[in-house]
């Protein structure tokens, strides 16, 4: 099982190998997700990484899901060379559906391998990979006018 729900606190963990991170259940949908990265050599789509992305697009489907965390690890193992990267088309954007069009990004160990700083820079070459700086605070405001603050 992906979450573990702790009824009394109405509070799930999301369980990745030993970590533990706590997600507050709110009246909105979205999708978490880390190493999803592919592999580093090709062809860099693991099978995996589809039925991940088929996965996120089907739940997208159903609930209106509207934005994504990918919480590091995005291209393994040794992250991109430049924004130009053919990983960026390879493991994103040919792999996960287009409607899945707000991904807010943050790297993992995996992706300061390589150069970082060009994941920053993709986000002004990809409407749907939001990656503002290495360290920043994104807020979404909620339909029942409350806010979610990463």
């Amino acid at each position: 099982m992906l979450f573990d729900h702790v009824n009394h606190a109405n509070v799930y963990f999301l369980k990745k190998r030993f970590l533990l991170i706590p997600f507050f259940s709110v009246s909105s949908n979205s999708h978490v997700s880390g190493d999803w990265g592919g592999q580093s050599a090709p062809p860099y789509t693991t099978g995996d990484e589809v039925k991940t992305a088929k996965s996120l697009k089907e739940q997208r489907d159903k609930f209106d899901v509207p934005l994504t965390l990918a919480l590091g690890d995005n291209f393994y193992d040794n992250g991109v060379k430049n924004a130009q990267d053919k990983r960026f088309q390879e493991t994103f954007e040919n792999v996960f559906d287009a409607s899945l069009d707000n991904f807010q990004v943050l790297a993992g160990n995996h992706d300061y391998n390589g150069n970082v700083s060009a994941e920053v820079e993709y986000s002004s070459m990809s409407k749907r990979w939001n990656f503002p700086s290495l360290y920043y605070t994104w807020t979404e405001d909620l339909d029942n006018g409350a806010h979610i603050q990463v």
